[in-house]
């Protein structure tokens, strides 16, 4: 229940094998945009290009009583995990009439290699957004322009200015190393 996804949709990016670079095309108003938002709202509980609020990621075709959540898993080095996290949402109540509002939820899992969840990270907002970036090393700007380049936003990277380009560059290659032996 995900921006046009009015249903569950799964993506295995396992099938990409080894290929850590790739293209996500299709037509346009085909929910290119809306994967990229998926993962960007998992990771940091926003969309990829920080345009729109977890409330009006829901979809409008999605049945009322769908719950809007995005579920991630992901490797990195040779631990793996699962965030599962939903926007703040309308929904019928379960007993009577009218709607209930639920507020915006998050949680964090270690999982083994098989996705079984072995420990509970957090379930706090503030701290899964602060273990994703303590994790991954980027912020959610960093990521948005580093790793995923939304439609539109690769000029973006290429326009900067040369310091916000070079703090880019040097989160992305790891050349914090070179600055510190030039500085000695």
């Amino acid at each position: 229940a995900f921006g046009p996804y009015a249903k569950i949709q799964k993506f295995d990016f396992n099938e990409l094998g080894e290929n850590q670079l790739f293209l996500i095309h299709g037509p346009t108003g085909g929910g290119k945009s809306t994967i990229l938002d998926a993962i960007s709202f998992a990771l940091y509980g926003e969309s990829s290009g920080n345009e729109r609020d977890g409330e009006s990621m829901r979809s409008d075709y999605a049945e009322p009583d769908l719950l809007t959540q995005i579920t991630l898993d992901f490797k990195v080095g040779e631990r793996y995990y699962r965030i599962i996290r939903s926007p703040k949402q309308t929904r019928p109540k379960q007993n009577g009439k009218g709607t209930t509002t639920t507020q915006p939820k998050v949680e964090m899992f270690l999982l083994d290699e098989q996705g079984t969840e072995l420990d509970v990270i957090g379930s706090k907002i503030t701290a899964v957004n602060q273990e994703v970036r303590r994790i991954l090393g980027f912020s959610s700007e960093q990521f948005r322009q580093v790793i995923m380049l939304p439609q539109g936003q690769f000029r973006d990277l290429l326009t900067s200015d040369s310091i916000k380009r070079e703090e880019i560059l040097e989160q992305l290659f790891g050349t914090h190393i070179y600055r510190a032996i030039e500085r000695e």
